[in-house]
Formats: structure tokens, C-alpha cells, sequence
């Protein structure tokens, strides 16, 4: 249970600093982490407009940041 917790803070944690970079901030990353668990930083570097459908209070103008 240990290592398992520790690997998923450690995943989320991973996803703030890549976010981080866009200025997506802490809530947000929590909001994709819980959609896409730990492949979410890879599903967003494929297609980072998935997020203006698919998490709630993410539109276009923040996706598109990822997306440039």
C-alpha cells in the first residue's frame, strides 16, 4: 500500500511540475491526474485539446497552451 501511494504522488507530482511549465495550475493537474491517471502527461503531450472536452473548466484557451 506504501509503495503504491508513494508512486502515485510521485506521478502527480511529476504532472504539476510538466503543467507547471504552462501555467496550469495544482487544481487543474489533480482534475487530469483523477481522468488519465499516470499516463495523463503522455496523453497530453499527444493531443493536449482532449483537455477543452474532457475536464470540466478546461476550455480551449488553456489546452492551447499545452498545444503550441
Amino acid at each position: 500500500d506504501i509503495k503504491i501511494s508513494w508512486q502515485e504522488k510521485k506521478n502527480t507530482r511529476d504532472l504539476m511540475v510538466f503543467l507547471q511549465t504552462y501555467q496550469i495550475g495544482p487544481s487543474y493537474a489533480y482534475r487530469i491526474y483523477h481522468r488519465y491517471g499516470k499516463s495523463a502527461i503522455k496523453v497530453l503531450e499527444a493531443n493536449p485539446y482532449i483537455l477543452a472536452g474532457e475536464i470540466e473548466g478546461i476550455g480551449f484557451k488553456i489546452a492551447d497552451r499545452l498545444g503550441q
